[in-house]
């Protein structure tokens, strides 16, 4: 079975105080960064668009993100 690459990592990585400014934008690249290279990516990224964390990164993606995402594809089905 192949393992997230986020197992075993400080979870501390995925939640940034906030996502704008310098640091912000620092910290949640360096979380995103890690999701990018995770062999698991595409499975994570389904899970919290169907029922999204309200805080942190997860697949790569921020809360403001993930509502995007949610927004498009339910624009989709309504299509």
């Amino acid at each position: 079975m192949t393992r997230p690459a986020c197992r075993g990592m400080d979870p501390e990585i995925f939640f940034p105080i906030s996502h704008a400014g310098p640091a912000g934008i620092r910290e949640t690249e360096q979380a995103k960064a890690v999701c990018r290279a995770c062999p698991i990516l595409a499975g994570c990224l389904a899970e919290v668009v169907a029922d999204p964390p309200e805080f942190g990164v997860w697949a790569a993606t921020t809360p403001e993100e993930r509502r995007r995402i949610r927004t498009r594809s339910a624009l989709v089905k309504a299509a």
